[in-house]
């Protein structure tokens, strides 16, 4: 088991600077925040960076724990709802790119709205 942070709280420092922190406390882990307009943007990680940051992660015996995207996949508008989709599938690519040994990063999502509409959701959050 990993104690891990994230870098949630830390939306303008460089991915370099949040790796070297997280391992400098302690940690051995690190889910990195993919939201637009984090300095690590999902659009920021081109092949390169994603290798320029495996090596990092590998540099500073951390470990990818997770991608947090924190995307809602539930709005009944598909046309909406693809490109939502489509980058939560991106996310995924990026935490398969990262994942390193036994360490298989979560990317989560949310299924939005209240409980009360969990019925009214369900099979379309099943079906994206």
């Amino acid at each position: 088991m990993r104690l891990s942070g994230g870098n949630y709280g830390m939306p303008t420092l460089s991915i370099d600077k949040a790796l070297a922190f997280h391992r400098e406390v302690g940690y051995r882990a690190i889910e990195i925040t993919v939201l637009s307009g984090y300095t690590t943007a999902l659009e920021r990680f081109d092949a390169a960076e994603r290798q320029r940051v495996r090596d990092l992660l590998r540099r500073y015996d951390l470990v990818c724990s997770g991608i947090a995207n924190f995307q809602s996949l539930d709005d009944a508008d598909s046309a909406i709802a693809e490109p939502i989709i489509q980058r939560h599938r991106d996310a995924i690519d990026l935490a398969v790119d990262l994942a390193a040994g036994d360490a298989t990063p979560v990317v989560p999502f949310t299924s939005g709205g209240s409980p009360g509409d969990w019925l009214a959701i369900k099979e379309r959050l099943v079906d994206r």
